[in-house]
């Protein structure tokens, strides 16, 4: 900056970022693999070497961070195959806050967390924070 930054004066740096990094892949690969073994179709024949049981009922669990991914999984329509089929009878997310996470978005960082005082732009607590129906009134601003 010209002339420098002046002591006790608050800046913004704006900037266009480009070029993000491949987000949302994941829940499709779980998607996709999970139908797979579950329904034995698409990608089946390279699934016959694993020797798996017959798979009539999936329940996925996670702890956490993972817990809340399986919690956006869901929310995202995830939990349906490319065929319309359910992918897992339930989901236990465990410990895993009241919010969502930061990923299946531009740019998404799910390792990055927020709290109380710091990092309040970071997306990780997003809509909804319930498992019942409600509205957000906000949903263009992160969507």
């Amino acid at each position: 900056m010209t002339g420098g930054f002046q002591p006790g004066r608050l800046y913004e740096l704006i900037y266009e970022a480009q070029n993000p990094v491949l987000a949302g892949a994941g829940m499709a690969a779980i998607r996709d693999m999970v139908s797979s073994m579950r329904h034995g179709d698409g990608g089946a024949g390279h699934l016959a070497a694993l020797n798996l049981p017959e798979i009539d009922n999936t329940v996925a669990w996670g702890n956490s961070q993972s817990g809340r991914l399986l919690r956006q999984f869901v929310y995202d329509g995830f939990n349906e195959d490319l065929y319309g089929r359910k992918v897992f009878d339930g989901v236990i997310p465990v410990i895993a806050g009241s919010g969502y996470g930061m990923f299946n978005n531009r740019f998404a960082m799910p390792t990055r967390t927020n709290g109380q005082h710091s990092n309040h732009l970071y997306p990780n607590d997003l809509f909804p924070f319930t498992y019942g129906e409600s509205t957000d009134p906000y949903q263009w601003a992160y969507r």
